[in-house]
């Protein structure tokens, strides 16, 4: 995409050169006053770009922000969709990097993930959701979303080792350890 070069370009730049639109956006970035006064397009694509740079850099939470803000500039007029695609991603990170490493019922980073699979239903976003599920200690719930990506059919059927593996996990944790045996096997 064109962020991508964006970023390439930027990673290729020696002694710190960066292009005129990401110095740009880190100024906008320090002064955020400064973009009320642009246009709502500018505006947006400069929070996207920015999103796009944080995530990069692997801050979790600057990124869901910045895209929250850009989707919420008004008069803008344009598919919103990719948006909302990235969006999705940046949470499901966020939400897989605060999993706790112990079952902790209430996780919040729960939360997260259920709302980027809500803005974006993906299998891997079921996926994601399910494994916050078994963190929360709510097997039988990651049952019914990996169930779908699983049994969906002949050759349907997930054949991701990671899928089959919180699948049968989430099997043995709900109490069906005796199912979950073909399933790892």
């Amino acid at each position: 995409s064109e962020n991508a070069a964006v970023l390439e370009q930027t990673q290729a730049q020696k002694n710190g050169a960066f292009p005129k639109e990401i110095s740009r956006c880190e100024e906008l970035a320090k002064n955020p006053q400064a973009l009320k006064a642009e246009t709502p397009t500018v505006l947006r694509d400069t929070l996207t770009l920015l999103a796009q740079l944080e995530y990069h850099a692997g801050w979790v939470d600057e990124p869901v922000t910045r895209l929250r803000e850009a989707l919420a500039v008004p008069g803008v007029r344009g598919d919103t969709a990719p948006l909302i695609a990235r969006l999705s991603t940046a949470l499901t990170r966020r939400g897989l990097e605060r999993l706790p490493s112990v079952t902790t019922p209430k996780n919040p980073a729960l939360a997260d993930l259920e709302e980027a699979l809500k803005l974006r239903p993906t299998p891997a976003g079921r996926h994601a959701l399910a494994l916050g599920l078994l963190s929360a200690g709510e097997p039988k719930a990651a049952v019914e979303q990996l169930r779908g990506l699983v049994e969906a059919g002949p050759g349907g059927g997930s054949e991701d080792p990671r899928v089959l593996a919180a699948y049968g996990r989430a099997l043995r944790e709900s109490g069906r350890a005796a199912d979950s045996v073909p399933v790892l096997f």
